[in-house]
């Protein structure tokens, strides 16, 4: 997939590889930290067996964790984020230099890109995630995306130390570049990790 092409509508996921998880029966289950408002029964579901957690419930509950902050949507969850009034509220890093960020309802909002311009150099505004482009690497192959890390970090081939600049360290799905994060076969695989309860989430 090169620039001008439209194909990523059709949104690629990590999320479709087995992956390890918390096991329950229900949300009780799920609790990793009791004290915190962010991470109790209430942030959680139980879905078929695995622990989700579904981000936060308010701007309360965000400013009694970290001040001067809100409970917004992003991407595919509430999560808190900076609060702000205008945009000069959310800083002055790179992304919201160019326009990833807004200002949105009171809260520092990804907002995602519209053009190449908005992006890194070598990657392009093509992967639609849950209605917001990103950001990403075009790839045919994973030596492509291998490539678009050493450009990346000025390197003239793969740093022995680094495994994000070899091609194993990444996969290309539908023309776009991730991370190969390995999925699980089993839940003994998984509590062979040191998980106290843990199942393997098979996507059907």
């Amino acid at each position: 997939m090169r620039e001008g092409s439209t194909g990523a509508d059709a949104e690629p996921a990590q999320a479709d590889l087995a992956h390890c998880a918390s096991a329950c029966s229900s949300a009780a289950d799920c609790v990793s930290d009791p004290s915190s408002r962010l991470y109790d029964q209430d942030n959680y579901a139980c879905n078929d067996g695995e622990c989700v957690h579904l981000g936060c419930n308010s701007d309360v509950e965000c400013a009694a964790v970290a001040p001067n902050t809100v409970c917004r949507l992003d991407l595919d969850s509430p999560r808190c984020t900076d609060a702000c009034v205008e945009l000069s509220d959310c800083g002055d890093g790179e992304r919201v230099d160019s326009g990833l960020i807004e200002c949105v309802e009171g809260g520092c909002t990804y907002v995602g890109c519209s053009t190449d311009a908005q992006c890194p150099a070598s990657s392009k505004c093509i992967w639609a995630h849950d209605g917001i482009r990103d950001c990403a690497f075009p790839c045919d192959t994973a030596d492509d995306c291998a490539q678009h890390a050493q450009e990346e970090l000025g390197l003239t081939g793969p740093d022995p130390n680094d495994p994000f600049t070899h091609p194993e360290g990444f996969v290309c799905l539908q023309g776009i570049c991730f991370g190969n994060v390995p999925g699980c076969t089993s839940d003994a695989e998984c509590l062979g990790l040191g998980w106290e309860a843990a199942v393997c989430h098979m996507p059907e």
